[in-house]
């Protein structure tokens, strides 16, 4: 069977001439995550068990100054069957007579700020990937990242029939970060069409003492789909202050419309799916009220623990929008409508990051989430899981 991977490793037997830059360049990365998740779904009596992998090796291809092509391929194994692809596959146009400006054309992985909008999911097994085109403009100080997509094939995508396109722009004002978009998608099988425009804002690159972080993100988003209007306003804040020498504790708030007057809500686009509202994947970013507690404390040089406690809340009454952490999507939870508290999760996750050339990263966490009167019959759930990832580059 064809793989990627073996025909990517044809440039580590080639070499330039000595003292030319490289025509070459190559990195390869792995992922292998365990966990088991009881009850599944929260309503049910089974065990979900899972083991998964990926290994991925991207090579970069220099044929001159003015072009470069980047080609990964992947290996996947789910636990119950495999898959060989092509993960990214492009080609960049350097545009030096445009003072710095590149075309990217191809299959691409896209993400931007906190990843609460446009994220790679990297803690998925598939990850997410584009195909289209990306230009890139620099203007002083900021870059602007104008873009046209749709779904790769077999990147885990819910909708296949998705397209995004918009401007991304990032950039400062005086020495603080800031980000600012604005986002087209259409969802063919929803008959949905919206946009969402936003701006977040980044305390400056902490200092060495760095006792007080933030970022704050705001969007407005305003479309239609099958069921009428969508749209209305998201919010998100974390606030971090540095108690003593290795302890920094967090607060968080995470804000999304529900429905209201025929509306829908605020419709979450590309987010993680991960960290900003638990690590158990319940809720999605949707008529949500999310107020979470957070403490990071530095276990050594090379290892931290970090810990939250997030209380989840709808925003209106409404239907909770879930995950696959909680429902199986073939079979919804039965859910009380009128009631706003979905339920308190609590994560506790090592980080240790092992110092070698192979650059290994090492993640072990559990969760528990309590449900609440939103989600009647429901069970607590709890979710122990490990993540162990490694990359090298020459």
């Amino acid at each position: 069977m064809f793989s990627p991977l073996l025909l990517l490793a044809a440039p580590l037997f080639l070499q330039s001439e000595p003292d030319a830059p490289p025509l070459f360049n190559w990195k390869f990365n792995g992922r292998y995550a365990m966990d088991t998740r009881s009850p599944w779904p929260l309503d049910g009596s089974s065990t979900l068990n899972r083991g998964t992998a990926r290994f991925r090796m991207a090579t970069d291809i220099h044929p001159t100054s003015f072009l470069s092509v980047t080609l990964e391929g992947e290996h996947l194994d789910s636990g119950e069957d495999t898959d060989d692809q092509f993960h990214q596959a492009y080609l960049d146009f350097h545009l030096d007579s445009l003072k710095g400006s590149s075309l990217r054309l191809g299959q691409m992985e896209f993400s931007r700020g906190k990843e609460r909008m446009l994220s790679r999911r990297y803690f998925s097994i598939n990850g997410l990937a584009w195909r289209g085109a990306l230009l890139q403009i620099p203007v002083g100080s900021w870059k602007a990242d104008f873009f046209q997509f749709e779904p790769a094939p077999n990147k885990g995508w819910e909708h296949a029939d998705d397209g995004l396109g918009g401007v991304y722009a990032t950039g400062y004002f005086q020495d603080m970060p800031v980000d600012i978009y604005g986002l087209f998608r259409t969802q063919g099988n929803l008959d949905l069409s919206d946009t969402t425009v936003g701006i977040l804002l980044q305390s400056s690159p902490p200092s060495a003492s760095g006792e007080w972080n933030w970022n704050l993100e705001t969007a407005f988003q305003t479309g239609d789909m099958t069921t009428g209007s969508s749209g209305g306003l998201a919010l998100a804040a974390l606030s971090e202050w540095k108690l003593g020498y290795v302890t920094w504790l967090g607060l968080g708030l995470d804000y999304a419309a529900g429905p209201s007057s025929g509306g829908s809500g605020f419709q979450p686009l590309y987010n993680s799916w991960f960290y900003d509202l638990g690590h158990s994947g319940i809720v999605n970013w949707s008529n949500l009220l999310d107020l979470s507690l957070r403490l990071r404390t530095r276990a050594s040089d090379s290892g931290f623990w970090s810990a939250g406690v997030h209380f989840l809340n709808k925003a209106a009454s409404g239907p909770a929008s879930l995950l696959p952490g909680a429902e199986n999507p073939h079979e919804p939870l039965p859910q009380d409508e009128t009631e706003k508290y979905i339920g308190t999760e609590m994560d506790l996750v090592f980080h240790h990051t092992f110092e070698t050339k192979t650059k290994t990263k090492l993640l072990l966490g559990l969760s528990h989430f309590n449900p609440g009167p939103a989600l009647p019959g429901s069970d607590s759930q709890s979710w122990l899981w490990l993540n162990f990832g490694f990359g090298y580059q020459p």
